[in-house]
């Protein structure tokens, strides 16, 4: 994985542990902080994104697959107000919500990161998508497989990759 690659992925990574840092701390800092269940609720999320963030920078191209599991977590802070019926005090709802759409974001951008196309490990076949090439194998014997880039299949990753 090249050095530049690596980078994106730890830099989103990096953004979900201080989100979920002020997740952890949230309930506790903030004047009229939620309490209850709510707040254990934030700090056992935060805890839990923290955990795979690091696990996630740590663990290379090979478990971007975890990624999806902040961007779960993200979305459920997202909805934790309305869950938790704390929507009517404005901030500690929205101190949730932001730093669930930070989550979740930056998960996204972690989980899509194109680190894996310098790696050398055999066994990771991300997903195609987005900007990312894609090998596509033969369908029958004979036939070479034929590798798709952004310029093969239209602009942004639209269109169709047989033309």
């Amino acid at each position: 994985m090249t050095p530049r690659l690596r980078h994106r992925v730890n830099g989103a990574s990096a953004v979900n542990v201080l989100a979920a840092l002020w997740l952890i701390l949230s309930p506790w800092v903030l004047v009229g902080g939620v309490r209850g269940g709510a707040a254990w609720n934030s700090a056992l999320i935060g805890l839990a994104v923290a955990g795979i963030a690091a696990l996630r920078a740590a663990a290379g191209p090979r478990w971007a697959g975890l990624s999806w599991l902040n961007v779960v977590l993200g979305g459920w802070m997202i909805a934790s107000p309305w869950i938790y019926r704390y929507v009517g005090d404005t901030v500690p709802a929205w101190s949730s919500a932001v730093a669930g759409l930070v989550i979740l974001v930056s998960a996204c951008v972690a989980e899509t990161a194109p680190e894996a196309w310098g790696s050398a490990d055999q066994d990771y076949h991300p997903a195609a998508g987005w900007d990312h090439p894609y090998l596509v194998q033969p369908a029958g014997a004979g036939q070479p497989p034929v590798w798709y880039e952004t310029s093969n299949y239209g602009q942004g990753g639209l269109g169709d990759p047989e033309r």
